[in-house]
């Protein structure tokens, strides 16, 4: 699959679309807490949902969370700059961790949310992200797709984001 920039008019220099294939497993009950609980048994193509045929999972019973995991290698950065972790959305709710450290969680379906995670990968060296997706159990909307992912970016940003990494 092409990684093209997800928003040509405001595309920057630098930046590493994270777009592709990704380890996977289903948590129809959200019995595991951290990635190291988790059974990896798939692979999936971010950034479709796993409910369709694109994502190799095809999945579309109910389930309460599922798991992604990907190597990454950072990007060589500067003195003070950051390094932003993008994610244009996520339905519902998602966990971030980095080589099994909890680094941040945001709510809310199809917003954009994002981490500096410049202090977690370290020039040089491959860092694992992994995230948990788990359903809005409110609305128990079995249509939601999760862990929807519609960019998700990696890349060094100095005291204003313009370079990203992303999937």
């Amino acid at each position: 699959m092409p990684h093209a920039y997800p928003r040509p008019l405001l595309q920057r220099d630098e930046w590493t679309s994270l777009n592709g294939v990704w380890d996977f497993a289903l948590d129809p009950t959200a019995c595991w807490g951290a990635p190291r609980d988790v059974t990896w048994d798939r692979r999936i193509e971010v950034p479709f949902a796993p409910e369709t045929v694109r994502s190799g999972i095809h999945e579309t019973g109910f389930n309460d969370a599922c798991w992604y995991r990907r190597t990454i290698e950072p990007p060589p950065l500067g003195d003070g700059e950051c390094l932003m972790l993008r994610f244009g959305a996520v339905d519902y709710h998602a966990d971030i961790w980095i080589d099994g450290q909890h680094i941040g969680e945001h709510e809310g379906g199809y917003t954009p949310f994002a981490f500096d995670i410049a202090s977690y990968a370290r020039d040089g060296e491959t860092a694992t992200l992994q995230g948990d997706a788990g359903q809005d159990t409110v609305s128990g909307d079995e249509d939601d797709e999760l862990f929807n992912v519609e960019v998700l970016d990696l890349a060094p940003a100095a005291s204003r984001p313009d370079r990203v990494m992303a999937a």
